[in-house]
């Protein structure tokens, strides 16, 4: 069996040799995703082995020194927990960020087009069922809040 899965190794990294093209000795993502892989693979089997064998057939391979088996459990649970608090965090952050309602550059920022103050008629020709219709699109930019409230108060 082991020389059975050796022997895919080598077919399965002898197929995907292929250097890259910036720099010939550096080896292919195809070769280090296969390495990254396999790693995971080991360790899985490993954390597994770990968990689910007794105490004796462990120490019958050869194990003598591992960890406590609560970390069995703990660790994918801790895992769970960041994971799910990660998105806690997300949200929080991009909270932190936003301005207050209340601040005047959430109705304009300096990056904002003066198209609109400059012509808003352009503007409201443009609004479909005008019968000006122009068949462009605006330009991209902030509308002026007193434009959107003539338009809204119609």
């Amino acid at each position: 069996m082991k020389r059975f899965i050796l022997n895919l190794s080598v077919y399965f990294i002898l197929m995907t040799v292929h250097t890259s093209q910036q720099d010939p000795n550096r080896p292919s993502k195809s070769i280090l995703s296969f390495v990254a892989w396999t790693a995971s693979i080991f360790v899985y089997l490993c954390f597994t082995a770990w968990a689910l064998l007794p105490s004796k057939t462990l120490h019958a391979i050869g194990v003598t020194y591992y960890p406590s088996r609560y970390y069995a459990v703990a660790l994918p649970a801790y895992v769970l927990v960041a994971y799910l608090f990660s998105g806690v965090v997300y949200v929080g952050i991009n909270l932190l960020n936003t301005l207050d309602p209340e601040d005047l550059g959430t109705l304009r920022d300096r990056g904002a087009s003066a198209s609109s103050l400059v012509a808003p008629l352009a503007f409201i020709k443009t609004l479909p069922g005008s019968g000006k219709d122009t068949g462009g699109i605006p330009e991209i930019g902030d509308i002026d809040p007193v434009l959107v409230s003539t338009v809204l108060a119609r």
